[in-house]
């Protein structure tokens, strides 16, 4: 039958848009199956058969019986009588088939030397159900076949990550049908051409275009794929249309490093050193030459592709001149959006540089020099050293060795990300600024794309990037603000292209931080380290100088990106639980240890998803099939392009021995793009996310890791109660201070503490120190355990309370000499209970004391535990059946050389306790040496009512203190020695 157009009714089917590629498929199937009529039948087949062949092939034998029999039920059974029969034609991704009776053969339209032959059991379309996808055709190879087609919907349901099943076709993909040979000969080629020197781009691009890049949708297309050009062009040297020699080398050499003819070329989105030396050369400095060379060669590509279609457009003999004339390329046939797109990329002289792209012809050579052998530092030493040198300066502690610190309690926290996004939650100058932020940007016309924050500090945070862009000057003086608070930055610096800041989390004022965190210190030596982004696997480099350089003194990693979303939405969070190489194809886990998705989900307002991360070689090198199969097949929820370098880092310090084997490392990103969707995939970035949409969900997880950094759960609500009253107890202090300590300090095996390790003291000695001092005319602030004895009071017995009212008045005169001390200031009582909390309060008691150290004598008569436990305590109670209790302790770090490096000229005195008297003289003296304190009391423990010993740096006989009151006594010479 035809219609009125002479059409038939299948052509007039064809012709309308809406059918579907399905029905299209039908029909063509249906016109070869029309030569085979009656030769195929959807049948019954016996369960048990099916059932029993199943249990033999993999990867179906890995399948348990519910889940054969999900299968089994779901499939249907065809029946083919005669030999080449179609069953699967190239391209089916619906449905997958498994041969249950007879032969079949399959063949490729691309590649003629495959043909092989399909028996019982053997399984073919997997790979189209799961990638999209199949490259092959399967017919009938004998007169009765019989084959179970089985739906794709069902293969996803049985598709779990890590397991047997999921895992075998995993392998097949890779193994049998090397779905990943495009992108594996892509790196094999710029590897090899790396060694010999040369890089052969004519072959390259070829090789190229079979990967099929996700960002490179448009590559096969006539018009020009704007978006993924302009990403190319950002990455790579802006003079990119008129040079044609690339000299690509990871170290400078002396001949031509000079400054006469190494002019800086910029590259806008990647922190390259670049210089071009004459015209139509540069040199570029490779951070290493895997992942930044393939990043730069695979940009270079784009740009070779894009710049062939935009010559084909342009191909009028006097094309040239009308580009000269700057105003005659409107009337040229390009296609709709084109010229915009290009005006786009080259806003400022796009005739110029098209007319540089047609004279030019992508004529490029890529040449690399690989240096062989050289004995100075090279670019990450060098980093490494500088920063040092400026954690020394940050700390305040002089030149002191980084074991020097190590011993004084140096601990640090390494967060790798967004320096601007960490300069939102601790710049002072931003939260002073803020009224007049505001008020600036309410009247300056500016209209920020989003609309809703989850709270005022990230729309501030939006806003203070227009109003410091606005004014330059005050940027300056956020950052002198910045430098005088305790944030130190070194600029990118010995070509790595790493910015860094350095945070002394001593010298923060909460006040003027980000109020979603109290920024606690965990010791006077607290540094945050604060990488900016690195660019693939430079960030293995960059990460063993951390581990070599701080070592044990690391508390934790934290690694803060952007990512591309395999599942959820863009400004969704994903958290790393562990890494998939896709070069190398080996997974490397993270130690989340810490997060909390429910409440990072609740502070960003947005979901947050866990799971494997994978790390790819480089952002164009990824296509529908990488993402599919780590997606479907290794339960993958993101891609990026450090985390599993970063990982490997910190995975063989913890195996040489450097760092802790419980550090934590924490990987969090925030969705940028969605990859497998074209209209939100990385080139579409710009177009589609405003630069602020991504604030509220970097400035959560940014404040997430600060409060585990810092150890704190609670908002600020202003200066701590203990800090205000230590400070206003130096403030206020009349005359000469004494601080004491006094007690023993706990060490707790669990959260809620049951069982903890004690260091014995009653604190007798402490208070009676106290008690001197304040007769003697001193303002002592006294830190002693809660449960130790206070001055006076410890000779009130309890069994005494209720004897004769003689001895009741004894004690109520004890009670008031006590109260009259500190109703007048002169006494303050500060508590203890574990050995972190007395440290830390110890060193903010020396921070506060620093003004008036002339004026103060320390006397550290506490008991401090020689160890504390390597991680943290077990969250519930320790079972008591278990056969046996297994703890892992470490030296506690000693912070006694942190009270003289601060108050230098107060007088300093701790305690050495023996059992050995031989021993006691000599471990004096190493505790002199060592913490560097003036003077040290000796005494051994079976004599220590009877006896004590003061020895001084000096190496005189020790001032011997026997018989009467010992503590008077010490208390005396002690004020002599002061002066």
């Amino acid at each position: 039958m035809s219609s009125p157009s002479g059409k038939s009714f299948v052509d007039e089917l064809f012709s309308q848009e809406h059918i579907s590629l399905r029905l299209k498929r039908a029909l063509s199937e249906n016109k070869i199956f029309s030569t085979h009529v009656g030769l195929k039948e959807e049948i019954t087949y016996d369960y048990e058969k099916i059932k029993k062949l199943l249990s033999v092939s993999p990867p179906f034998l890995y399948l348990n019986l519910e889940e054969r029999d999900l299968l089994i039920s779901s499939s249907r059974f065809i029946n083919f009588r005669a030999s080449n029969f179609p069953i699967l034609i190239s391209g089916d991704t619906s449905e997958f088939g498994i041969m249950i009776e007879g032969q079949a053969c399959a063949t490729s339209d691309t590649n003629s030397s495959f043909s092989e032959y399909l028996f019982p059991g053997d399984s073919f379309g997997i790979e189209g159900c799961i990638l999209g996808k199949t490259a092959y055709t399967i017919k009938t190879a004998s007169d009765d076949s019989i084959v179970m087609i089985c739906p794709k919907d069902c293969l996803m349901k049985l598709i779990v990550p890590e397991k047997q099943f999921t895992l075998l076709i995993a392998r097949s993909l890779v193994e049998k049908q090397h779905i990943f040979l495009p992108l594996q000969k892509f790196r094999s080629f710029v590897s090899e051409g790396a060694q010999r020197g040369e890089i052969d781009l004519i072959r390259l691009v070829e090789i190229y275009k079979e990967i099929n890049s996700s960002l490179h949708p448009g590559m096969n297309n006539s018009e020009i794929d704007i978006s993924a050009w302009k990403y190319a062009i950002r990455r790579l040297p802006e003079d990119i249309t008129s040079t044609f020699v690339f000299y690509g080398t990871t170290r400078l050499p002396l001949i031509l490093n000079h400054p006469e003819f190494n002019i800086p070329v910029k590259s806008s989105a990647r922190a390259r050193t670049i210089f071009t030396q004459m015209r139509g050369k540069n040199i570029v400095v490779f951070r290493e030459l895997e992942t930044d060379l393939l990043d730069f060669l695979s940009n270079l590509c784009i740009h070779i592709l894009e710049s062939r279609k935009l010559r084909d457009f342009l191909r009028t003999p006097d094309i040239i001149q009308m580009l000269l004339n700057n105003d005659q390329l409107d009337s040229l046939a390009l296609p709709e959006g084109t010229l915009e797109g290009l005006k786009e990329i080259w806003p400022t002289d796009c005739y110029k540089r098209c007319a540089e792209i047609i004279l030019h012809h992508e004529d490029f050579n890529m040449f690399i020099y690989i240096p062989r052998m050289h004995l100075t530092a090279d670019p990450g030493e060098r980093w490494a050293a500088r920063l040092w040198n400026e954690c020394q300066v940050c700390l305040e502690v002089g030149s002191v060795s980084i074991g020097e610190a190590i011993n004084l309690g140096l601990t640090v926290d390494v967060i790798q990300g967004s320096t601007r996004t960490l300069l939102n939650t601790l710049s002072p100058y931003v939260f002073e600024k803020q009224n007049d932020i505001k008020e600036w940007f309410s009247k300056s016309g500016k209209v920020l794309k989003t609309k809703e924050f989850p709270n005022a500090i990230d729309e501030l945070c939006a806003m203070a990037y227009y109003y410091f862009k606005e004014f330059p000057e005050e940027e300056v003086k956020k950052a002198e603000r910045e430098k005088a608070a305790g944030i130190h930055k070194i600029e990118e610096t010995e070509m790595t292209g790493v910015r860094v800041l350095l945070i002394n989390v001593s010298k923060i004022d909460p006040n003027f931080v980000d109020p979603h965190f109290v920024p606690k210190p965990r010791g006077l030596l607290h540094l945050v380290v604060n990488i900016g982004y690195t660019f693939g696997k430079q960030c293995l480099d960059i990460v063993k100088c951390l581990t070599l350089l701080f070592g044990n003194s690391i508390n934790s990693f934290n690694i803060i990106g952007k990512a591309g979303g395999l599942v959820g939405e863009r400004t969704d969070i994903l958290i790393a639980t562990k890494f998939f190489d896709e070069t190398s194809q080996t997974v490397t886990r993270a130690n989340p240890s810490g997060l909390n998705p429910e409440r990072l989900s609740k502070m960003a307002e947005c979901d947050v998803h866990v799971g494997p991360m994978l790390t790819v070689g480089g952002t164009v090198l990824q296509n529908s099939f990488l993402l599919k199969y780590y997606l479907y097949l290794q339960g993958c929820i993101g891609l990026e392009m450090e985390g599993c370098y970063f990982a490997q880092g910190v995975q063989q310090g913890i195996d040489a021995g450097f760092i802790k084997k419980d550090v934590p490392s924490r990987y969090l990103y925030y969705v940028s793009d969605l990859p497998l969707d074209p209209n939100s995939n990385l080139a579409q970035e710009e177009g589609n996310v405003s630069w602020d949409e991504g604030i509220s969900a970097m400035n959560a997880v940014t404040r997430h890791c600060l409060q585990l950094i810092f150890n704190s759960d609670e908002e600020y609500t202003g200066n701590s109660s203990f800090r205000k009253e230590v400070k206003l107890f130096f403030e206020q202090a009349k005359g000469k201070v004494a601080v004491v300590t006094s007690g023993g300090t706990s060490v707790p095996l669990e959260q809620h503490t049951v069982r903890s390790i004690e260091n014995f003291s009653t604190g007798q000695r402490g208070s009676k120190i106290a008690e001197q001092f304040l007769e003697k005319g001193y303002t002592v602030l006294f830190l002693t355990r809660n449960t130790g004895k206070l001055p006076f009071l410890r000779l009130i017995n309890q069994h005494d309370v209720l004897k004769t009212p003689e001895i009741a008045a004894d004690i109520q005169s004890l009670i008031n000499k006590f109260q009259s001390y500190k109703d007048g200031g002169k006494l303050l009582i500060q508590e203890f209970i574990t050995v972190d909390n007395y440290l830390a309060r110890l060193e903010e008691i020396t921070i506060e004391a620093k003004k008036y150290q002339e004026n103060t004598i320390f006397v550290l008569s506490a008991a401090v535990s020689d160890f504390m436990l390597s991680g943290p305590p077990s969250t519930h109670k320790i079972k008591s059946d278990l056969p046996k209790l297994d703890l892992s302790l470490v030296p506690t770090p000693k912070k006694l050389g942190l009270i003289k490096k601060i108050c230098s000229k107060a007088l300093v005195v701790s305690f050495k306790l023996e059992t050995d008297p031989k021993e006691l003289l000599k471990s004096c003296h190493n505790a002199l040496s060592k913490y560097e304190v003036d003077y040290v009391v000796g005494n051994v423990l079976d004599m220590r009512n009877q006896e004590l010993i003061l020895v001084s740096q000096d190496h005189s006989a020790p001032f011997t203190i026997a018989d009467g009151d010992l503590e008077e006594q010490l208390v005396t010479e002690l004020i002599r020695l002061r002066g």
